[in-house]
């Protein structure tokens, strides 16, 4: 079975759609960064590598008498600024966008010249390091993901478990993994939200969650994250509102630019519910106690009914992981060329 699902997803691989792109990055511009002009241009045009959301993305062109011209998206990743200036001097170019596609926000900056060299440096940069509230929210992120792909674990241990012979003593404390994994979810779109939006004004937030299926699927995540929370309070099976959670999760992210986007969606959901069968199985493990241990009787039974499913599921991630991968990148190169690939 292992041997079949691995030349599944190798096969998978031959028919891969396009390569989506990571975060809205600055592609390129006219004029060009650092470059010399005889005579102002009237308009700067800045383009990316993704969509933009209208409302949260702009660019600022500052003339060397310090008169700002602001400008925002004219085409689905292009960026236009009227300059009504022919001052010589260093011209100041600011960007920053926020992409539909996985929320993210990026500052970046050049200059160029009129009459004058613009210096060096001129050719500017993308701010794209982690600051503090960065890896506030990574942090965040590690433990939704952890909760959830540790409930659907312990969700596979209690299915084990009712087989016949059932075995009474797993009982796996959900309820405070799911109320873990709707805190760091909400901290972290809250977060993105902010960031995005400068001010953190209603209308930004309008802007940042309806921009969009990737913003629409921020909210349904952590909409199903409270639902399974209210699920097992009323003692029933919250498997269907994890399952939601996990491919809202796919959905949010560059999964949904993957052309036809519910091809993207699907491998990475997949990818997710195969690594919460295993690695989760394997937390929820950790946290139960058989009577007379693991080596024999009940404890030995569960990891019996436990091992085969697991070795399949990590097959799975590996086949589905790969495919992930093939759809970000267009060629084996890319795998050390860019910060995804490594």
């Amino acid at each position: 079975r292992a041997a079949v699902l691995t030349a599944l997803a190798a096969a998978a691989l031959l028919i891969r759609p396009g390569a989506a792109s990571a975060h809205a990055a600055f592609v390129s511009a006219q004029p060009e960064p650092g470059a010399e002009l005889s005579s102002a241009p009237g308009v700067v045009v800045l383009t990316f590598s993704e969509p933009l959301i209208e409302r949260l993305s702009s660019a600022t062109v500052t003339d060397p008498d310090g008169r700002a011209f602001r400008g925002g998206p004219t085409g689905e990743r292009e960026i236009r600024v009227p300059v009504s200036s022919n001052t010589p001097g260093v011209y100041d170019v600011a960007w920053v966008t926020v992409s539909p596609v996985d929320g993210h926000t990026l500052r970046g900056s050049f200059r160029f010249g009129v009459g004058v060299a613009p210096g060096p440096g001129s050719e500017g940069s993308t701010t794209d390091e982690p600051q503090p509230v960065d890896l506030l929210l990574s942090v965040g992120r590690t433990i939704e993901y952890a909760a959830l792909l540790l409930a659907v674990g312990m969700l596979l241990l209690s299915r084990l478990a009712r087989r016949r012979p059932t075995l009474a003593w797993v009982r796996p404390r959900l309820l405070p993994v799911l109320v873990v994994a709707f805190a760091g979810g909400t901290a972290v779109i809250l977060g993105e939200a902010f960031l995005a939006g400068g001010a953190g004004s209603l209308s930004a937030l309008d802007s940042y969650f309806l921009s969009g299926l990737p913003g629409l699927a921020r909210l349904v995540r952590v909409g199903a994250e409270a639902l399974t929370i209210l699920t097992v309070l009323r003692r029933r099976s919250p498997v269907l509102a994890v399952g939601v959670a996990l491919v809202a999760l796919a959905a949010a992210g560059h999964a949904a630019a993957v052309s036809p986007r519910w091809w993207g969606i699907t491998v990475d959901a997949v990818h997710l519910v195969a690594a919460g069968l295993w690695a989760g199985g394997i937390l929820g493990l950790a946290t139960l106690r058989p009577p007379g241990g693991w080596r024999q009787g009940e404890g030995r039974a569960l990891l019996d009914r436990f091992t085969p499913v697991a070795l399949t599921a990590f097959v799975l991630t590996i086949g589905f992981g790969a495919l992930r991968g093939a759809q970000e990148l267009t060629a084996f190169d890319d795998l050390f060329d860019t910060s995804y690939g490594r």
